[in-house]
Parts: structure tokens; sequence; C-alpha cells
């Protein structure tokens, strides 16, 4: 996975408000960057596996949820650490 496909999973995560899922253009608009950006990203992510649409609503799969949110908390440690 490339640190920008994580960040497009991230801002996948943070979006998805009460498991409803991440509309594509909040994620464009967090993420500074084209629809069309996103629309191409996503399309690679759920191909891999990462991701899964329902309706306009992209959600992660249960399996990267959890990938993603160890990674948070693995980046919060750290931080947490290096502010010391």
């Amino acid at each position: 996975m490339t640190a920008s496909e994580l960040k497009y999973l991230i801002a996948a995560n943070e979006l998805n408000h009460n498991g409803n899922g991440a509309r594509m253009a909040a994620m464009a608009q967090r993420l500074n960057v084209a629809k069309v950006s996103v629309c191409r990203a996503v399309v690679k992510l759920i191909a891999s596996g990462y991701l899964c649409q329902n309706g306009k609503k992209i959600l992660l799969t249960e399996k990267r949820t959890e990938e993603v949110t160890d990674y948070l908390i693995v980046i919060d440690f750290i931080g947490s650490k290096l502010q010391r």
C-alpha cells in the first residue's frame, strides 16, 4: 500500500459517520484533491479489497477498518513519545 492510498483509507475511515460510509465529494474536500482523483483511487482500492461501495457511499472493508484503526493508534503513540 502506498502512502497516498493510506491517506484515502484514513479519510474514508474518518468520514464514515455512524457506519453509513463516506461520500467521494467529502473525501476530495478533506484531502484537497479533485473528485476524479478520489474516484480513481476508490476504484483501485475497491479492486484491491480495501474498500467497498454501498450506493454513493464508500466503506472500508471490516479487515481494513481494523488495520487503519491499529495504524492510527501506533501513529498517536509515536507522536506522543516524540512530543516529550
